[in-house]
């Protein structure tokens, strides 16, 4: 449990970067959305990307363990403040034209924390490859 800890601790710093890249893409994409008139799902390759990249450096740094469980927290911040970013800022977006519940909510947690942990592994897989392949010194 030591050892989880600390990989923990060492993925911390790229798991920030995510929270600031998913903060910073939600904000201008919602913007976007709304000036251009443009369904805000249009953006979500920029997230989706967001999600294999910051697992695939915190796979590099730490594990594959560790990057999956960052993901999630990555799709959990997401649904939960990068949602409310984008109602705040009036995204053109269809799934916001109904009533948001605690069920809705915790339905958009989970299924986005699902999504990410799959998206997430992708990258960590990706990263154990890029060892793999990477000459040693």
């Amino acid at each position: 449990m030591p050892q989880f800890r600390t990989t923990l601790k060492k993925g911390l710093p790229i798991f920030y970067i995510g929270i600031f890249s998913i903060t910073l893409v939600d904000s201008i994409c919602s913007i976007i959305s709304r000036v251009y008139d443009i369904q805000y799902s249009s953006f979500y390759p920029l997230s989706y990307t967001i999600y294999i990249l910051i697992p695939f450096f915190i796979s590099l740094k730490t594990n594959k363990r560790t990057a999956v469980i960052y993901a999630a927290l990555l799709g959990a911040f997401d649904a939960t403040i990068g949602w409310t970013i984008s109602m705040l800022l009036k995204a053109k977006a269809s799934i916001m034209n109904f009533e948001l519940t605690p069920t809705v909510w915790i339905y958009a947690i989970v299924s986005m924390m699902a999504i990410c942990a799959l998206l997430g592994f992708l990258g960590a897989l990706a990263a154990w490859i890029f060892k793999k392949l990477r000459p040693q010194p």
